[in-house]
């Protein structure tokens, strides 16, 4: 599931941009783009889990 957050079209383009940065030598530009990256799908599955969470809280009652 966390592996899904990964797979879409920004983060795929993000993710060319991490290795054109390393291709030109930016390591630190990469560097950021791929914690922005993981802080991104984290907070996405975070917030998936919370809403899972709340439907099934709402179908239980």
């Amino acid at each position: 599931m966390a592996l899904e957050k990964f797979w879409a079209p920004v983060p795929g383009m993000l993710e060319a941009a991490i290795v054109l940065q390393c291709a030109l030598g930016k390591f630190l530009a990469a560097k950021i783009i791929a914690e922005l990256l993981v802080f991104n799908a984290s907070l996405a599955l975070l917030q998936g889990s919370r809403a899972q969470a709340t439907l099934a809280a709402r179908t239980w009652r």
